[in-house]
């Protein structure tokens, strides 16, 4: 009676045996390779940007580290997502109080999956949009050589200040809303200020227009977001 594999179905000789079991072992060693040394990579990414941002961005800004940046900005969007998640929580808990009648009904009726997965799309969204304002300006108005891929990893570095100040502001939920306004704060300042100097020192764009750049991505990003938001 012939004998088939019991995981792929392939028909196997007398005493033989497949050999897919033995592709499947090593095929999933090698993505459990791939995960612990791009988890190295990114560690060892955020920890020299949050010490040396200006010259980190200066190696890193180079088509090969698209993919990371990719993951850095899809972390920070679903942290983004978790934290309005628990906030909407909180809202609802602040409005309600000591209330307790009608409290469960009213929880089950706040769409809860769909706050997190709106909240986690927009800003993702909004990371690419903000690296498109940028391009457009860096590399069809000023005539830099800036593909859209660099940009996408200053933008994937500089998601690090505010995956950083999500990571506390979600703890911060629960003990004051002031430390999440302060780290908002923060965040934002050091976003403005790092990407200031990643334009003057590694996309070289002349110092008499930064002003204009900076302001003009950030003004135009934040137009286009608010559109965007109203439409929806």
């Amino acid at each position: 009676m012939a004998k088939y594999c019991t995981n792929c179905g392939k028909k196997l000789k007398e005493g033989e045996t497949c050999d897919c079991v033995k592709e499947t072992k090593t095929k999933e060693k090698e993505v459990n390779q791939e995960i612990s040394e791009m988890t190295k990579k990114g560690t060892k990414i955020i920890a020299n940007f949050l010490e040396k941002p200006i010259d980190t961005a200066k190696k890193y800004v180079v088509d090969e580290n698209f993919s990371m940046s990719v993951i850095l900005l899809i972390i920070g969007s679903i942290l983004t997502g978790i934290f309005a998640l628990l906030v909407s929580k909180e809202i609802l808990s602040l409005f309600l109080g000591n209330f307790s009648f009608g409290y469960d009904y009213i929880s089950s009726e706040i769409p809860y999956f769909r706050i997190f997965m709106t909240t986690t799309a927009l800003t993702i969204g909004f990371y690419f949009l903000e690296a498109l304002v940028i391009w457009l300006i860096v590399e069809k108005m000023l005539k830099k050589n800036f593909n859209y891929k660099k940009i996408v990893n200053i933008v994937g570095l500089l998601s690090i200040y505010n995956i950083g100040a999500i990571i506390i502001s979600i703890l911060g939920v629960y003990i004051s809303i002031y430390i999440v306004v302060l780290l908002a704060i923060a965040a934002t300042i050091l976003n403005i200020v790092t990407l200031t100097l990643i334009l003057k020192d590694v996309i070289k764009i002349d110092v008499n227009k930064l002003p204009y750049v900076l302001l003009g991505s950030k003004i135009t990003t934040l137009i286009l977001e608010y559109i965007i938001i109203s439409i929806l």
